[in-house]
């Protein structure tokens, strides 16, 4: 084929495209799905049912530039106009990646339009270059439906001397858009600092939709076990409504595991005379590694040389690791008894926090019999703020009297716990395997709760009057309890009277044991015929956390049954610890209240339709024995006018009162019986009570004209007749 045949082709080709394209129905149109983004949607006038404006933001992401938009939104769904099936919005103008474009869709709004929101259908076209493209998607716009944003964290433990990740779940649980959803974090601990920025903004959120912000928070080492942070939600309606959600979250701070290092010796016999090989091994006993560890042995007697170096760095351990170090230990000839060497040991963990520990080791050689002494207790558990009374029991394991035995007892922290009494027990001699036994008491500070320490020093002499003396730490267990109680009560309004609906009850909660309360589950039980929960769920109250000698306030809400007879009564309540379940009672006192009724209602005469100063008369009667003050009498009927309602004043109990109202009756009414409310108000005891009655007021027929009054008219007018003529006939003949 010749080149001109060639491009004749290619002619011929690209004229049928052309034409391919024109039967099509004109211009192509490409559908790019993910070149734009609704951003945001919102009403520019927010007034309803009247004519509104939907405004939808889009966010351009093409990677060509973007013009002539042309927007259609189906609003058929909620237009109140039949024939307005869609509504247009257009962008003349060009727009390249990120831009923002505002379409305002101007409708009215049907009044039968009650759902929540609606998904109104959107299609926006566009140029790209020669080329019109569209773009399909779904609005939400918000009628009736508002957001609920809810705040729940997803974890609240806390790792001192660490930075910790804490995630907030912020999710809308209402059945509208919410927009511009701002979160703001503030610590509530000087001891608490939040990493980085405590501003975080998710945008919109749908209906169901939720937003998880990560919060990086770091608990000094000297942090309480509790501690807590806010959490601030703004955000908007769709109609621009502003709303605001705070809370306060509480979290607990834990210490995080510490490495533990412990020494001991591969043998603890030693040959006087000579030099031994000694092995000490040691060990990282704690949860955590142990990290720059350092070693320092020194021995305590002049008798016993070490050979070598004394000062050891044996790098890091792994929880449950152990290295051993050789040494060489001179005892000096005819050295006999035991030996000790202190062994310092230092080490960092993760944290870099430092810890340090010295640990005696004990060796023997061969010697003569010689007095050993240990100490042991009979209990190995104290109470918190009390007075805790222990035997301490010194007993000579030895093969030899111990003389001149001194056995002193301290505390090195008076703030967790004091040992009462004198501290110290002598003995002139203690024989082998006997025992002295000294009683002491141990007061241990309220709020102390975990483990304490008392230190025990011995100190002695033998037979060759070799001076003994050491000091150790004996361990006890601290256990506490939480014990939660209900400090006050008091109930909103007060005082509470019978008929008295959502009565708030509010209890001031306690905990005046010695251990923080976790997660207590707080009832109240009802009282048949009295006292029943106003709503499901008023009855009862959960409290996270409450620490030691800490109180917080909660409420319940009750109804007070009508025929609840005035008196004092007790609501049981249940109180749910991790430690075990309690029962105790609230009081509740339900004054009289006074019992205003009305006896009797009545005309002074009787009445028909179009009456006036016709006067009422009302029985009121007291039949309890409070006294209604500032009592006021009220008619309410659409057929009497006048002096419907009167200050009565006060009624004792035990009495009545006639009141009398001056009225007009209507012309219209109907005659047999006209309905009144009765309305009776009053103060008691400071609270504004009321009751309302209906009662029945006879109307009479209005009476027709008798027989005989007509005849009295036709009488009056033949005399009239007569009289006229008379005058008229004098008058005619004068002429």
């Amino acid at each position: 084929m010749e080149f001109g045949e060639r491009k004749n082709a290619v002619f011929l080709l690209l004229l049928l495209i052309a034409t391919a394209g024109c039967c099509q129905g004109g211009t192509q149109v490409l559908a790019a799905a993910h070149d734009f983004a609704i951003k945001d949607v919102y009403w520019a006038t927010p007034s309803f049912p009247e004519n509104r404006t939907l405004v939808v933001v889009l966010s351009y992401c093409g990677s060509s530039t973007a013009a002539s938009l042309n927007a259609s939104l189906d609003v058929s769904q909620i237009s109140a106009d039949a024939q307005t099936q869609a509504v247009e919005s257009s962008y003349n103008g060009t727009l390249a990646s990120g831009d923002t474009v505002y379409l305002e869709f101007g409708f009215n709004v049907s009044s039968s339009a009650v759902a929540g929101s609606y998904l109104l259908p959107l299609r926006v076209e566009y140029l790209v270059g020669n080329t019109t493209s569209s773009f399909e998607s779904s609005v939400r716009a918000d009628l009736r439906g508002s957001p609920d944003i809810a705040v729940e964290p997803l974890g609240t433990t806390l790792v001192k001397g660490g930075v910790n990740a804490i995630q907030i779940l912020v999710e809308n649980k209402g059945d509208g858009l919410a927009r511009n959803v701002k979160v703001a974090v503030q610590s509530q601990d000087i001891y608490l600092t939040l990493i980085g920025s405590n501003r975080f903004d998710l945008g919109a959120l749908q209906p169901g939709a939720s937003g998880l912000v990560t919060l990086a928070l770091f608990a000094e080492n000297s942090i309480g076990d509790g501690s807590a942070f806010s959490v601030t939600v703004t955000y908007d309606g769709e109609d621009g409504t502003p709303y605001t959600r705070s809370i306060s979250v509480g979290v607990k701070a834990e210490s995080p595991e510490e490495p533990r290092l412990a020494a001991s010796a591969g043998t603890t016999e030693l040959i006087a005379g000579a030099v031994n090989n000694v092995t000490l091994l040691i060990s990282n006993n704690g949860g955590s590694a142990a990290t720059d560890i350092t070693v320092k042995v020194t021995p305590v007697s002049d008798r016993l040389t070490l050979i070598g170096a004394n000062s050891f760095h044996l790098g890091d351990l792994a929880p449950g690791q152990s290295t051993g170090i050789p040494i060489q230990l001179y005892l000096d000839k005819q050295v006999y008894g035991s030996l000790r060497l202190s062994v310092s040991l230092g080490c960092s963990d993760w944290r870099n926090a430092t810890y340090a520990d010295t640990v005696s080791i004990g060796f023997i050689s061969a010697d003569p019999p010689a007095p050993l002494l240990e100490v042991s207790a009979n209990s190995s558990s104290l109470s918190p703020n009390s007075v805790n009374h222990v035997t301490f029991i010194v007993r000579n394991i030895g093969t030899d009297s111990a003389q001149n035995v001194t056995v002193s007892l301290f505390s090195q922290s008076p703030q967790v716990a004091v040992v009462v009494g004198p501290g110290t027990s002598s003995a002139w001699e203690i024989p082998a395997n006997g025992s002295l036994k000294a009683e002491r008491g141990i007061f241990v500070q309220p709020g102390v709760f975990g483990a304490v320490p008392v230190y025990v020093q011995v100190q002695y002499r033998d037979r060759l009057g070799n001076y003994y003396s050491y000091t150790s730490a004996y361990g006890f267990s601290v256990a506490a309890e939480p014990e939660v109680v209900v400090s006050t009560v008091s109930t909103i309004p007060s005082p509470a009277f019978p008929g008295d609906k959502v009565v708030r009850v509010v209890c001031l909660i306690v905990n005046s044991g010695n251990y923080t309360a976790e997660n207590v589950r707080i009832r109240m039980g009802g009282i048949p015929g009295v006292v029943e929960p106003s709503y499901a769920g008023t009855d009862r109250f959960t409290i996270p956390y409450l620490q030691v000698g800490s109180s917080v306030q909660i409420q319940f809400l009750v109804d007070i049954a009508g025929s609840a007879a005035p008196g004092y009564y007790e609501i049981p309540i249940t109180i749910e610890t991790a430690s075990g379940n309690s029962t105790t009672s609230i009081p509740l006192t339900v004054r009289e209240k006074a019992p205003v009724s009305v006896e009797r209602i009545y005309f002074d005469r009787e009445v028909t339709p179009g009456a006036r100063n016709v006067k009422v008369f009302v029985q009121l009667s007291n039949n309890g024995s409070q006294t209604a003050e500032q009592l006021r009498l009220s008619l309410v009927s659409g057929y009497i006018t006048g002096s419907t309602s009167t200050l009565v004043g006060s009624l004792p109990g035990n009495s009545s009162k006639i009141v009398m109202m001056e009225v007009d009756v209507d012309q219209k009414v109907a005659p047999g019986s006209l309905g009144v409310d009765v309305e009776l108000s009053w103060v008691q005891d400071g609270r504004q009570l009321s009751d309302a009655s209906y009662r029945d007021l006879p109307i009479a027929p209005t009476p027709g004209i008798s027989p005989l009054w007509y005849a009295a008219v036709v009488v009056l007018a033949a005399i009239l007749a007569i009289v006229f003529r008379k005058r008229l006939s004098a008058m005619v003949r004068r002429q």
